[in-house]
């Protein structure tokens, strides 16, 4: 997807990726400010803080999916624990 069109469903309110990659940076949309932003030691830094708007304008940025939820493992017993263990693992 270009950040162009990342911008155009942010000006429609419509929905955007979570997280995307660009440059090899993450950046998380921050629904307050309806803007992407990377974390950074101190403060929150805006993909258009980074770079020039008008020069990265058609350039393409990753989504990056949600990570999917975590499998917990139900047991009883030790025995049953290791049974469990013993097919994920081997």
């Amino acid at each position: 997807m270009k950040i162009i069109d990342l911008l155009v469903k942010i000006a429609n309110g419509e929905d955007v990726p979570k997280k995307i990659k660009y440059e090899d940076t993450i950046y998380y949309f921050n629904t307050e400010e309806k803007r992407y932003l990377k974390e950074n030691l101190m403060s929150w830094i805006g993909l258009c803080d980074d770079y020039l708007l008008d020069v990265i304008l058609n350039d393409e940025v990753e989504i990056i999916e949600e990570d999917n939820e975590i499998e917990y493992l139900h047991f009883h017993d030790l025995k049953e624990l290791i049974d469990k263990l013993e097919k994920i693992l081997f």
